[in-house]
């Protein structure tokens, strides 16, 4: 008979003998039922000792036959129970180690049957601990540590591994080198999704510095080093290492800004973009009408912009806190407007006095006074969300009542007019983070506010009292662009609503402008920048308020009654309107929109438009205030351009303005006075190059063929 021989596998309390016999496995516990040794053949099993015993120690059946519970081992007298069985240590991989990338962690063992519990806490494992069952995510700083039991044997000994996970740092480009004029920094992560913060100063980046958007131009206006650090931050890791470029970039010398104009457009400009605005009782005071004097110079001004409209200008006539009665003043001269400059209108009716009955009667009024085909909407107040600040309302008046109102107000004038005319609304002067314009992009996507023209009001804000703004407050960049940013998302509720957008009323400052402001130069190059911006964040139009007496008025007259009969002496063309003007130019003869891209460390902007002529019109705008010099301009398919400088002897000046050696200073009939001058520029492999552009100075340049 043979003798059953196996190696010792650990355990604490049991042995676990396996014994291979004819291919098959069977286990005994120490002090277990006998093995039964007339039907297995011996099978070494190997593991490591506990318990006292030597891991090679041979166990040794001494007595085979059945029932027999006697052992030996490697010759010692003989035992039921000679030692005890640990499970293997687990393998966790990888290693403990510090990695780039989230780590997908496997635990295994050797041990038959073996179940791993584990821990991710930094707590040792024990048989209650979660059970492995596939990999782990670690992330940042995770320490996993692991045993193995089986119901046969105890628990091993517990394994730790550790993980550091680090965001790779960012590439950035150019690494290093020289350029020429301008350099492109690009920066990239392989993480999807992570953020990257960089300096442009060489200081070192934290998660507080500027977050990485796009590709970034450097333009310095004089040679200079540039140093760029970076780090990335991502979900699961830790913070990266900073990454450092250095690189030259030479720039030419007397360079103010480059652009690069593209051909093909961007967008088509609403014809009527540009309107203007009026209280109700400005027909009558400085309009003029047949019966008691016509107002021709008020005329020829407004006649100056609408020359390069191919459709009737759009002129709102603001009617609230009015009477059916003070309205029917304004009928003949809106009505002799209309007849000799190609002018339409938006008319208001009144809510502030909170009476649809009188605003159902100026509605009245308006259609049987004015020629229905000049009427393009009925507007619906003005400002109602400063209706409790100025007591025409109740403090708590609020969005849900004036809607209430509105939808009164809009089925009373409807009736009233038959159906002739759509309204315009809210017309709020707040800001586009109130409640008011919240709960109007909501009524809009409901189709419970539904004007056939959403209107908006936009004015810059004004000082604080007891404050002061500073003179050159309408050339910061701010201002310019704030406002058109502000409302672009009103104004892409109203298009997915199937609604125009306009900014039925704005200017600079509220409450009739700020003198040495409004009034100034800096007015005209604000008010052109301002209107690109509108026009490229989604406004159908704009519509300029201006009023007598008011400083931020285009332009300003002198009435003289005399036998009732009225002249209007011109007393000023403010530079606000020379800005217009260009607008006009740009804007009209149904200009489309031409991209345009800009390299420039100043304050300056560059619009381009080509119009129904295939006349390219570019304008270069530097309201910087110290920066000069030459402007390069790509323009493919032209070889000459013509330029006209609007300009004034200082931003805050307020006379004293020209355009191409114009003025309309002096002018008594709003005709330019003075003789046209202009230069002209010519491609220089490619490109056309404006010499030393003044401070403070905007140029246009048409270019034909």
């Amino acid at each position: 008979m043979c003798e059953t021989v196996v190696r010792v596998a650990t355990c604490r309390h049991s042995i676990l003998i396996a014994i291979l016999l004819l291919g098959t496995v069977f286990t005994a516990s120490c002090g277990s039922s006998p093995l039964d040794a007339a039907s297995k053949t011996e099978a070494p099993v190997m593991g490591p000792a506990t318990n006292g015993c030597d891991p090679h120690q041979t166990v040794t059946n001494t007595d085979k036959s059945p029932g027999a519970t006697s052992y030996k081992i490697d010759g010692a007298m003989p035992s039921t129970a000679p030692c005890s069985i640990i499970a293997e240590i687990p393998v966790i991989s990888p290693a403990s180690g510090t990695y780039n990338a989230v780590q997908s962690v496997t635990i295994t063992d050797s041990t038959p049957n073996a179940i791993i519990r584990y821990t991710i806490d930094g707590s040792r494992p024990t048989i209650s601990s979660s059970a492995y069952t596939g990999p782990i995510r670690a992330t940042t700083n995770t320490t996993i540590q692991a045993i193995a039991t089986t119901p046969n044997a105890s628990a091993s000994t517990s394994v730790t591994a550790q993980y550091t996970i680090v965001a790779p740092s960012p590439a950035i480009t150019p690494t290093s080198g020289t350029f020429t004029n301008t350099a492109t920094v690009t920066m990239s992560e392989a993480i999807p999704g992570a953020t990257i913060h960089y300096t442009s100063d060489g200081s070192s980046p934290t998660t507080s510095s500027p977050i990485y958007t796009g590709p970034m131009v450097v333009a310095p206006q004089k040679t200079s080093t540039e140093v760029f650090r970076a780090l990335a931050i991502a979900s699961g890791y830790l913070q990266s290492s900073s990454t450092m470029v250095t690189f030259t970039v030479t720039a030419q010398a007397n360079v103010l800004a480059q652009s690069t104009v593209n051909s093909t457009p961007q967008m088509t400009i609403p014809p009527n973009f540009m309107g203007l605005s009026a209280d109700w009782h400005t027909p009558t005071e400085i309009m003029g009408q047949a019966s008691t004097g016509v107002n021709d110079t008020y005329r020829t001004l407004l006649r100056n912009l609408t020359a390069y409209y191919t459709v009737p200008m759009l002129f709102r006539i603001e009617g609230d806190n009015s009477q059916a009665s003070d309205l029917e003043g304004c009928i003949e001269p809106l009505t002799e407007l209309a007849q000799a400059v190609n002018v339409n209108y938006t008319l208001g009716v009144d809510l502030m006095n909170n009476n649809v009955s009188v605003a159902e009667a100026e509605a009245s009024a308006w259609m049987n006074g004015i020629p229905n085909g000049l009427i393009q909407a009925i507007e619906i107040g003005n400002e109602p969300d400063v209706y409790p600040y100025n007591g025409a309302r109740p403090s708590s008046y609020d969005f849900p009542e004036y809607l209430a109102q509105f939808q009164q107000w809009k089925q009373g004038i409807q009736s009233a007019t038959s159906n002739n005319f759509g309204v315009m609304g809210p017309s709020y002067g707040g800001s586009a983070a109130s409640a008011w314009e919240t709960g109007s992009q909501s009524a809009l996507a409901a189709g419970t506010l539904r004007p056939v023209i959403v209107s908006q009001h936009a004015y810059l804000p004004n000082p604080a009292p007891g404050h002061t703004l500073p003179a050159d407050y309408l050339l910061l960049p701010y201002s310019a662009v704030g406002m058109p940013v502000f409302y672009s998302k009103y104004a892409t509720s109203a298009h997915q609503a199937g609604r125009i957008f306009r900014m039925g009323e704005i200017n600079s400052l509220d409450g009739g402008g700020v003198a040495g402001i409004s009034n100034s130069f800096s007015s005209a190059l604000w008010s052109i920048d301002v209107m690109f911006n509108y026009l490229t964040n989604g406004m159908d139009g704009v519509n300029w308020h201006s009023g007598q007496y008011t400083r931020y008025a285009l332009f300003e007259f002198s009435p003289i009654t005399d036998n009732s009969v009225t002249t209007f002496p011109l007393s000023q063309v403010n530079p606000i309107y020379y800005g217009l003007l260009v607008f006009a130019q740009m804007a009209g003869r149904d200009a489309k929109l031409l991209p345009v891209t800009t390299t420039t460390v100043s304050n300056v902007s560059i619009w381009a438009t080509v119009d129904n002529t295939s006349t390219t019109h570019v304008i270069v705008i530097n309201k910087d205030e110290t920066a000069t010099g030459n402007v390069e301009i790509t323009l493919p398919g032209y070889t000459t351009g013509t330029v006209r400088y609007l300009s004034a002897a200082h931003y805050s000046a307020t006379n004293g303005v020209t355009l191409g050696g114009q003025t309309f200073d002096g002018s008594t009939d709003g005709t330019f006075q003075g003789s046209p001058t202009s230069t002209t520029i010519t491609a220089q492999d490619g490109k056309f190059t404006l010499s030393n552009m003044p401070v403070t100075t905007a140029a246009v340049i048409d270019f034909s063929n």
